[in-house]
C-alpha cells in the first residue's frame, strides 16, 4: 500500500491489487469545490491515468461530508456571468476515467458533489448521510450535467423531485423510496465499496476496461446534449438579484467576511475577531502559523477521580486551595488491608472513596463477573465514559466521525486482587488476570477499533501511555487517543513491599522538596482525550492545553537497577526540548517527579540545573509537585501530573506544593535558579509575546523516564450564537432506569442553578447530540433555563406539568403510552413525545443546519452510575441467597411481574414452581437479586454471554424434569430475556408434579457454579 499526498485536501491510496482509493479531506470547507479540492482531484485523476497498474477506482470523502458542491465565491461568479458550470469538468472525471469508479458516498452529499458522486459508475449511499441537489434554492437550473445523470441513477420520477424541489433526502428515505442504489450504514460504505473493486481487480484489465467504456457509452454520447441545454437554460435564470441574494442568505453571510479558520492557518499570523451575541463585546482569537504546528497534540478533555475529590473539578480546587488530602488509612481501607495494617509503619496515604462500588448492569456485565474484575479495570472504565461524555462523544459519534479508529492506551503497575484470599474457583479466576484487559475492555464496550494497549513502565507509567499515543496520532493511524491510568492502595502487603524497599516515610508533616524520608502513596484514576490541535480547533473544541513534545527513554546501565543518572535525566529533558523545538528560556514553569526519595529526586534537580543553567541570574523558575497535595500516584502520577499542569495552563495560574519545610539539604536548591511555588498566584511569562509553557518530569523506578512539554492554547473556543434567545427547544434525559434518572436530574437542578450565562441552545444541542439516549426518558419543550430548571424540579417532586414527559422504553408494557394531540401538539411537543417512547432525535433533524455560528457542546453534569459493591467474598462466607443483594435500584413489585406475565397468556398459565425456579437459577448465576430481574430485561443487557447462557440452559435443564436438553436446549439458548425462557419452557410442558419444590433451588446452585467455573465456564 502507498500513500500519495496530492495537496493539503486529496490524497490518494495505491493497492497492490490496482484499486486506487481517493479521499478528500477538506474538514474547513467541508468538501465544498475549493480551489485545492479541483486542482487536487483533477492531478488525482491524472495520476490514476498514468497508473497503467490501476484497474479500479474509489471515491470518497471523511467522516459525516462526501463533498458539499460549489462555494458561495464560485456561485456568485457564475450568477455574474463570469463563467459557467462547464469550464471545470469536475463533474464528470468519474465517467472519463478509464477504469471503473466507486463513489462510496459515506457522507452529505450536496448539489454539484452529489452529481459528481453520480457520475461514477457504482454508486453506494449512507443511510444516516443526507442528500440534495440545492441548485433550484439558489433560484437558478440545475447545471454539470445533473439533468442526465440524476434521472439515469435515481430515476426519472424520484430524480425530477428532488432537481424540481432542492429537498434533501437522508439515505434511508432513499432507500424506502427504492432508489436502484446501494445503501449501507455509514460505517459499511467503505469497505463494501472496496469488496466490490477487490472483485473487479481480479479481471482482466483489458476486460475491465472495455466494459466501463461500452458501460458508460450512452451516457458519454448524450451528456454534451444536455450540457448545451442547461448552459441555454443558465444564460435566462443566472444574473438574477433574487439569486445572489439567495446565495449569501444560504450561506449566512457576505463572501468577504467567510475566511475560514483554515485560511487564517496557511497565511501569516492574523488576528480574528469573534463578535458574542450573547454579551455584545468582543474577544480577539489571536492564531498564528508559529502557535500550530503538525506535531501539536491537544487535551481535549479530562476525567478522574482522586484522593478528596471525585473528579476533576474538585480535584482542581483542592489544589487551589493548597488543600492537604493525605489521610491516615481510613477504617474502611484499613479492613481490606486486614492484619497487615498493624504492622506498617507508614500510615497514611491519598485515598479515593468507594473502590469497591461498580455499576456492572451500565457495561453489560453481570454483577458476577464483575467481581472477579480487577477494581482498577472498572473504576477506570467509568471515568472513560464520564471523559467521552464531557466532550459529547457518543458510541454513534465515534463510529461515524472517527470510523471506530479510537486508540486506547492504560498505565497500571500493581495487580493487588488475587491477593485476597477468597473461594478457590474465585482465586484461579483473578490470579491470571492480566493489565490488558483494562484497555481492551474500553475498547470492546465503545467498539473501538485502533490500538488498545498496557502499558507499564513503574511510575512513568502514564506519561509513557501518552507518549505512544501522541506518536500514533502524529503518524495518522488514529485521529483520536483515550489515554486512561489507575493507581490502587488496597492491599496491606504494597505497604509492605514499599516499606521493606525503604521507599516509604514514616511521617506525614514533610513531603516532597521536604526532608521527609521517602514518600506516601497515593490513589488515582483518570484519563485525558487526545487529538491532533489542528482537528480540534476545526472542530471547535475547547481545548485544555497544547502537547507540544513528549520524549522517552531509559537511562541505561548505572550503579544500580534503581539508581538514577543525572546525565540521563539531562538527555531524557533536552530530548523533549528539541521535540518541541523549544528552548529552556521558553519555559515557565517545571512540575517535577520530586516525591520525598531522597536518591532520584536528587538526579531530577541536578539535572534540571544543567539544562537550565542558563537562565541563572535572570529570574527564578518556578518549579513543583502534586504529590504532597494528593500523595505519589506511581504509574498514575504523570497524569495527575498532567491534569494539574493542563489546568493551570487553562486557567493562567499557578497552584502551590505543600508542605515542603523543612527543605531537603542534599536537594542544593538554594543553588540552583529554581524557586518552589509554595503560593497561589498568577502565572506570568519571560516573554509577555509567548504563551504559557510547562515541562512535566515522569521518571520511572527501573530508569524509564519521559518528559513532556505544554503549553497554553491560544486559540480560544469560539462561542458566538444566534440571535435566536427565546426559541423552544426539546430538552432529553435519560438513564438505565428510574432511580439513576432521578439522581441525573437532581444534578442538572444543582448545575443550573450555580452555573450563570448557559446558553439554552448549547444545553439542547448538548444533550440532543452529545449524550446517549438510554431506556429511561424524560423530555420537556421550554425556551428558557428558568423553565428548564422549574420543569425538572416538578417532575422530580412529583408535580409535573402536562409538557413534561416519561416513559421507560425497556418496560413499556407496564405503563400507558403517550399519545399524539394532532391538533395541539406543536412539532417539537411531537417530536418530544415520540423520543421518550423511543424514538431518535438529533439538532439538524430537529431545527435544521443552521447557516450562522452553531451551537457548542458544552460541560454538563455526567451519568450518575448506580454504586454497587462488587467485590470477592471471603472463603468463610456463604454466598448471599438471592434477593439479599441490595442495589438502589427500585425492587419490582410483585404486581410487576404480574404483568410482564400477562403480556403473554401462554406465561400467565405457567406453574408458579417454574417461575420461580426460573428467576432463582437466572439470579443465581448473573449474581443478581430478584427485584433486579425485570423479565423483558435483555439478557445481554444482565451481562449475559453464550457461555453464561449455556450454563443457565444446562442448569434449568437439570432441574426440572422432562426438560431434555438434547430437545429444548438450542431454544433455550436463543431466547433474549427471562420471559423468552419461560415460553419455551411452559412449550415443553413439564407436569407440576415433576417439578422440584418452588422454595428450594433445583440442584446446589453456588456448587455447580464453582464446579462449572473450573470445567471453564466464564461469567462475562
Amino acid at each position: 500500500m502507498t500513500k500519495i499526498i496530492i495537496n493539503s485536501v486529496v490524497s490518494i491510496i495505491e493497492q497492490s491489487n490496482g484499486v486506487v482509493q481517493i479521499t478528500m479531506e477538506d474538514r474547513d470547507n467541508k468538501n465544498m469545490f475549493s480551489r485545492d479540492i479541483l486542482s487536487g482531484l483533477m492531478q488525482a485523476y491524472k495520476k490514476i491515468e498514468e497508473n497503467r497498474a490501476c484497474k479500479a477506482v474509489i471515491i470518497t470523502g471523511f467522516d459525516s461530508y462526501f463533498c458539499s458542491g460549489g462555494t458561495q465565491d464560485s456561485l456568485l461568479s457564475l450568477n455574474d456571468t463570469q463563467g459557467n458550470f462547464s469550464d471545470v469538468n469536475i463533474y464528470s472525471l468519474p465517467l472519463e476515467c478509464r477504469v471503473p469508479v466507486i463513489s462510496a458516498i459515506q457522507g452529505h452529499a450536496i448539489g454539484g458533489g452529489f452529481v459528481m458522486g453520480l457520475f461514477s459508475d457504482i454508486v453506494l449511499l449512507s443511510k444516516e448521510s443526507y442528500y440534495t441537489l440545492n441548485f433550484m434554492k439558489y433560484g437558478f437550473t440545475p447545471g454539470m450535467g445533473s439533468t442526465l445523470i440524476v434521472p439515469t441513477k435515481l430515476g426519472v420520477d424520484l430524480g425530477s423531485e428532488m432537481l424540481l424541489s432542492a429537498n434533501q433526502y437522508r439515505g434511508d428515505e432513499l432507500q424506502q423510496r427504492r432508489v436502484g442504489l446501494q445503501v449501507l450504514p455509514r460505517k459499511s460504505v467503505l469497505s463494501r465499496a472496496y469488496e466490490l473493486a477487490d472483485l473487479i481487480a481480479q479481471k482482466p484489465l483489458r476486460s475491465v476496461s472495455l466494459l466501463k467504456k461500452h458501460l458508460c457509452q450512452q451516457v458519454s454520447e448524450k451528456l454534451p446534449k444536455y450540457i448545451e441545454q442547461e448552459l441555454a437554460m443558465h444564460a435566462q435564470t443566472m444574473h438574477q438579484p433574487e439569486v445572489t441574494d439567495n446565495i449569501k442568505r444560504l450561506f449566512g453571510q457576505p463572501s468577504s467576511t467567510s475566511a475560514r479558520l483554515s485560511n487564517a492557518l496557511e497565511r501569516a499570523p492574523i488576528e480574528t475577531a469573534v463578535h458574542n451575541e450573547r454579551s455584545g463585546d468582543t474577544t480577539r482569537r489571536d492564531t498564528t502559523t508559529s502557535a500550530i504546528s503538525e506535531q501539536d497534540i491537544a487535551i481535549v478533555s479530562v476525567a478522574g477521580r482522586f484522593p478528596e475529590a471525585e473528579n476533576v473539578d474538585t480535584f482542581w480546587a483542592n489544589l487551589q486551595q493548597g488543600m492537604d488530602c493525605v489521610v491516615d488509612i481510613p477504617d474502611e481501607r484499613a479492613a481490606l488491608f486486614g492484619s497487615e495494617s498493624a504492622a506498617l509503619r507508614c500510615r497514611w496515604g491519598g485515598f479515593i472513596h468507594g473502590v469497591d462500588k461498580f455499576d456492572p448492569l451500565f457495561f453489560k456485565i453481570s454483577p458476577r463477573e464483575a467481581q472477579l474484575m480487577d477494581p482498577q479495570e472498572r473504576l477506570l472504565l467509568e471515568e472513560v465514559w464520564h471523559l467521552l461524555e464531557r466532550r459529547g462523544y457518543t458510541k454513534q459519534k465515534l463510529a461515524q466521525q472517527y470510523d471506530h479508529k479510537v486508540a486506547v492506551y492504560t498505565a497500571s503497575m500493581y495487580q493487588q486482587y488475587h491477593a485476597f484470599d477468597t473461594e478457590q474457583d474465585k482465586k484461579a479466576m483473578v490470579a491470571m488476570s492480566s493489565l490488558s484487559s483494562m484497555p481492551n475492555r474500553i475498547s470492546h464496550f465503545f467498539d473501538l477499533h485502533g490500538p488498545s494497549m498496557a502499558v507499564d513502565t513503574m511510575c512513568s507509567g502514564a506519561a509513557s501511555a501518552i507518549y505512544l499515543a501522541c506518536q500514533n496520532l502524529l503518524s495518522g493511524a488514529c485521529r483520536l487517543a483515550i489515554v486512561g491510568a489507575t493507581n490502587l492502595s488496597i492491599h496491606g502487603y504494597k505497604y509492605q513491599a514499599l516499606s521493606q524497599s525503604q521507599l516509604l516515610a514514616e511521617q506525614s508533616a514533610v513531603r516532597g522538596f521536604g526532608e521527609s524520608g521517602g514518600f506516601i502513596p497515593g490513589e488515582a484514576v483518570g484519563a485525558v482525550l487526545l487529538k491532533p490541535l489542528r482537528d480540534a480547533i476545526q472542530d471547535n473544541d475547547d481545548v485544555l492545553a497544547v502537547i507540544k513534545g513528549v520524549h522517552t527513554d531509559h537511562k541505561g546501565a548505572t550503579d544500580g537497577f534503581n539508581a538514577s543518572d543525572p546525565d540521563a535525566l539531562t538527555r531524557l529533558m533536552t530530548g523533549c526540548l528539541q521535540n518541541a523545538k523549544m528552548t529552556p528560556q521558553q519555559i515557565d514553569y517545571v512540575e517535577t517527579s520530586v516525591a520525598g526519595a531522597t536518591v532520584s529526586d536528587r538526579a531530577e534537580i541536578q539535572a534540571m540545573k544543567q539544562v537550565f543553567c542558563d537562565i541563572a541570574g535572570k529570574r527564578k523558575l518556578p518549579i513543583g509537585t502534586v504529590k504532597p497535595s494528593i500523595g505519589h500516584a506511581e504509574a498514575a502520577s504523570g497524569l495527575t501530573q498532567l491534569i494539574k499542569v493542563a489546568m493551570q495552563l487553562k486557567h493562567g495560574v499557578l497552584t502551590p506544593s505543600i508542605l515542603h519545610q523543612p527543605l531537603n539539604p542534599k536537594l542544593d536548591l538554594d543553588c540552583t535558579p529554581f524557586t518552589i511555588q509554595d503560593q497561589f498566584g498568577s502565572w506570568t511569562t519571560a516573554d509577555p509575546e509567548q504563551p504559557r509553557s510547562a515541562m512535566i518530569n515522569t521518571l520511572g523506578a527501573g530508569g524509564s523516564g519521559c518528559c513532556m512539554v505544554l503549553e497554553a492554547c491560544l486559540s480560544a473556543k469560539l462561542t458566538t450564537k444566534p440571535g435566536r434567545a427565546h426559541s423552544a427547544r426539546v430538552m432529553v434525559f435519560s438513564a438505565q432506569n428510574e432511580a439513576r434518572l432521578r439522581e441525573l436530574v437532581t444534578r442538572y437542578i444543582t448545575h443550573f442553578s450555580t452555573v450563570q450565562d448557559t446558553h439554552l441552545d448549547d444545553v439542547a444541542y448538548t444533550l440532543t447530540d452529545g449524550r446517549e439516549a438510554m431506556p429511561t426518558r424524560l423530555s420537556c419543550v421550554v425556551r428558557t433555563i428558568e423553565a428548564l430548571r422549574d420543569c425538572l424540579a416538578a417532575w422530580l417532586y412529583g408535580k409535573a406539568p402536562a409538557q413534561v414527559f416519561f416513559h421507560d422504553t425497556e418496560h413499556s408494557s407496564r405503563q400507558a403510552s403517550i399519545e399524539l394531540d394532532a391538533a395541539n401538539d406543536t412539532e417539537l411537543v411531537k417530536q418530544a413525545k415520540l423520543w421518550v417512547q423511543g424514538g431518535q432525535l438529533s439538532w439538524e433533524s430537529l431545527y435544521g443546519e443552521p447557516h450562522d455560528v452553531s451551537p457548542q457542546i458544552i460541560a454538563l453534569p455526567t451519568y450518575p452510575f448506580a454504586r454497587r459493591h462488587c467485590w470477592l467474598p471471603k472463603p468463610a462466607e456463604k454466598p448471599p441467597q438471592v434477593g439479599a443483594q441490595k442495589s438502589n435500584t427500585p425492587a419490582q413489585p410483585a404486581t410487576d411481574i404480574a404483568q410482564d406475565m400477562g403480556a403473554n397468556s401462554a406465561q400467565s398459565s405457567l406453574h408458579t414452581e417454574v417461575v420461580e425456579l426460573v428467576l432463582e437459577t437466572v439470579g443465581e448465576i448473573l449474581g443478581l437479586g430478584r427485584d433486579e430481574l425485570q423479565l423483558t430485561t435483555p439478557l445481554k443487557a444482565l451481562g449475559v454471554t453464550s457461555v453464561t447462557k449455556m450454563l443457565i440452559v444446562s442448569a434449568l435443564c437439570d432441574g426440572i424434569e422432562q426438560l431434555d436438553e438434547t430437545q429444548v436446549g438450542s431454544e433455550l439458548l436463543q431466547a433474549d430475556s427471562v420471559s423468552d425462557l419461560m415460553t419455551v419452557i411452559e412449550r415443553a410442558q413439564p407436569a407440576p408434579a415433576q417439578v422440584t419444590g418452588a422454595n428450594h433451588m433445583p440442584v446446589d446452585l453456588p456448587g455447580y457454579i464453582s464446579e462449572a467455573t473450573s470445567r471453564g465456564f466464564r461469567f462475562e
